[in-house]
């Protein structure tokens, strides 16, 4: 996966630098939030531990693992962080729980291709268009 995450943000930073101005920072907005959304949306249920447990942090992630929350509140969350954002800030997307790995290595017939490299590639897609 860490290939597909070198790609996605070399791919980004070179479309992020053709934009200008206040643009870019509602580009920045736009990818980090599609993504994460994505991404949460793809994540098997179970418990809802694991998708309730995406994170968004700009600058610094968060390495906690965070109680039982809803979707909504998990989205919340990630727009507070998204009204921090600046240009080229750095995005942290990530998932602390303890088995987050498997899911993204296929381990649930409910997401048997993971979530993160599957949308990694949709949005390099997304962007080529």
């Amino acid at each position: 996966m860490s290939t597909n995450v070198k790609e996605f943000n070399a791919f980004m930073r070179a479309a992020a630098e053709e934009i200008e101005g206040p643009k870019l920072v509602t580009f920045q907005k736009k990818v980090a939030l599609d993504t994460f959304s994505r991404i949460a949306q793809k994540t098997p249920v179970d418990t809802g531990l694991a998708a309730g447990n995406w994170q968004l942090h700009i600058e610094t992630p968060n390495y906690d693992i965070l109680p039982l929350r809803s979707a909504g509140e998990r989205d919340v969350a990630a727009l507070t962080q998204l009204a921090k954002m600046f240009p080229f800030a750095i995005t942290y997307l990530n998932n602390n729980t303890e088995y987050i790995s498997y899911l993204e290595d296929g381990y649930s017939k409910k997401a048997a291709h993971g979530m993160v490299a599957i949308t990694l590639l949709e949005m390099q897609q997304i962007r080529e268009a």
